[in-house]
């Protein structure tokens, strides 16, 4: 399977990409490519959940492969740059530099400019509130132009009310709407 998206914002706009969880079938091939294209002050927020199996049918995620590609440019220049390509017996799924094991990856990415110090001090302080994180990594990272969150664990539900969380403090900064 593959899903190819391009987004071209043009000044003023925002948009907003916040899709249910995409679950990996055991045996599955998928390529996911995500191109956005923002003029100079438009904004984009936008979050993958990947779900490395069935996990309510005891599947896992034994063969296959995941291609991802996420590029973010702002008048013609990257700001942000994501290439994955996981396999199911890679290291990267064992690590504890990489999945540690774990059935989800979440990635939430905010194209706005530079967050606001108080802002970003907010997101940094919210933690997953639902029982399954106990062993979940999460954290978010502010860089030029992009603030990015980040959700390992073992529950998709986890990964998305985290995330919505913080699309509740971020969404008034970025757009100006609770």
């Amino acid at each position: 399977a593959s899903q190819y998206l391009i987004f071209n914002l043009q000044d003023e706009s925002c948009f907003e990409w916040l899709p249910q969880e995409n679950i990996l079938f055991n045996g599955s091939q998928v390529r996911f490519t995500a191109d956005i294209n923002l003029s100079r002050n438009a904004r984009y927020a936008g979050w993958e959940i990947l779900c490395f199996g069935r996990q309510a049918q005891g599947e896992l995620w034994q063969s296959g492969a995941m291609h991802q590609n996420v590029a973010i440019h702002r008048e013609n220049k990257p700001i942000w740059l994501e290439r994955a390509a996981i396999v199911p017996a890679s290291e990267l799924m064992k690590s504890v530099v990489g999945l540690g094991g774990n059935a989800v990856s979440a990635s939430f990415v905010i194209a706005a400019g530079d967050v606001p110090p108080e802002v970003l001090a907010q997101c940094r302080e919210m933690q997953p509130k639902l029982a399954l994180h106990m062993h979940a990594r999460y954290g978010v990272t502010a860089l030029p132009e992009i603030i990015s969150a980040r959700y390992i664990g073992q529950s998709a539900q986890c990964a998305r009310a985290y995330f919505e969380s913080l699309w509740q403090i971020l969404r008034p900064w970025y757009l100006g709407h609770a």
